[in-house]
């Protein structure tokens, strides 16, 4: 042992090389990574040769993110809302956030379709009111391309040209 790092034999390492490289997570996440739990001397380097050389890894660290663009901070509540979906315990469920107050309003979803997220939609904009931008992540049910019941329920509430 090396403190709480496990000292890895010759034998073993390049082993626990490919574990700790398993994911492609880049120099610094692998480094990181092996600190938590392991040694041997020139651990640190033989990390940075290993991502070097793994194709896998230059063509990730080739292909650079856009960067976020910021929106602009909404004058009041409810003007500005975004739309999620996410499942916990084997349950899918609907997230609206305000992006004034961050309040969110969560409805658990029967089924995981169009009709469902408006029914619910529905039963929350009557509570606090239609908004005037609605964004998504472009999921299928939101998607007014692929679903024509969102892309009508969004001309109805004026929202379809403000989708974002």
């Amino acid at each position: 042992m090396r403190g709480c790092r496990i000292i890895i034999p010759k034998s073993h390492q390049a082993e626990v090389l490919n574990q700790i490289h398993d994911g492609h997570l880049g120099i610094t996440k692998c480094r990181a990574r092996a600190r938590c739990s392991v040694y041997w001397p020139g651990i640190s380097k033989v990390i940075e040769e290993k991502i070097k050389s793994c194709t896998a890894c230059i063509q990730e660290s080739s292909n650079r993110h856009q960067p976020l663009i910021p929106s602009s901070f909404p004058e009041r509540s409810w003007e500005v809302l975004g739309l999620d979906l996410f499942k916990y315990k084997n349950s899918w469920y609907l997230l609206i956030s305000d992006y004034y107050s961050t309040y969110p309003e969560v409805a658990r979803l029967d089924r995981l379709t169009s009709a469902e997220i408006i029914n619910h939609c529905k039963s929350i904009f009557s509570r606090h009111g239609i908004p005037d931008v609605v964004r998504s992540d472009n999921g299928s049910q939101f998607d007014p391309v692929k679903t024509v019941e969102f892309k009508d329920f969004a001309k109805k509430l004026w929202l379809y040209t403000h989708i974002k």
